[in-house]
C-alpha cells in the first residue's frame, strides 16, 4: 500500500477513535491537508519520507524551495496546510502517538511540513 494511503487509511480510522483529541479538528484538517497537497507530498517524499528519523534540516527545506517545480504550491494546499497549522495540529500528541511509524513518523510530518509551510509563507509554530 503506498505510504500515502496508509496514511490516509490510518487517519481515516483514528478519526472516530481520537475525539478525545487535544484538537479533534486536527484529524479533519489532516486528511484535507494531505487530500490537498499530493503533488507536493510527491515532491517532497523523492527525497524525504514521511517515516524519516531525522529532522529536516535547514539546508534541505532551502533546496526543496529553491528547486520546486513551478505549478507548486497549489493554492489548495496552502489553504490546507495554514487550517491545520493554526490548530496546531503538528503539535497534537494524541494524534501525533496515534500515527503508526512505518507510515508517517513526528520527524517525516515536520520535515514536509517545514517545506510546505515555507512555500505557502505559513509559520510552522514550535511544539
Amino acid at each position: 500500500m503506498a505510504p500515502r494511503t496508509a496514511l490516509l487509511c490510518t487517519l481515516l480510522a483514528l478519526g472516530l477513535a481520537l475525539t478525545a483529541a487535544q484538537n479533534a479538528n486536527c484529524v479533519t484538517t489532516g486528511l484535507g491537508l494531505l487530500s490537498d497537497c499530493q503533488k507536493e507530498q510527491a515532491y517532497i517524499t523523492a527525497t524525504f519520507p514521511l517515516t524519516s528519523p531525522e529532522p529536516i534540516t535547514q539546508e534541505q527545506v532551502d533546496k526543496f524551495v529553491a528547486g520546486k517545480p513551478a505549478d507548486l504550491p497549489t493554492k489548495g494546499c496552502c489553504d490546507a496546510a495554514t487550517a491545520f497549522l493554526k490548530d496546531k495540529c503538528q503539535c497534537d500528541k494524541t494524534l501525533l502517538s496515534a500515527l503508526p511509524p512505518t507510515v508517517v513518523t513526528p520527524a517525516g510530518l515536520n520535515g514536509t511540513l517545514q517545506v510546505v509551510g515555507k512555500v505557502c509563507k505559513v509559520e510552522v509554530a514550535a511544539c
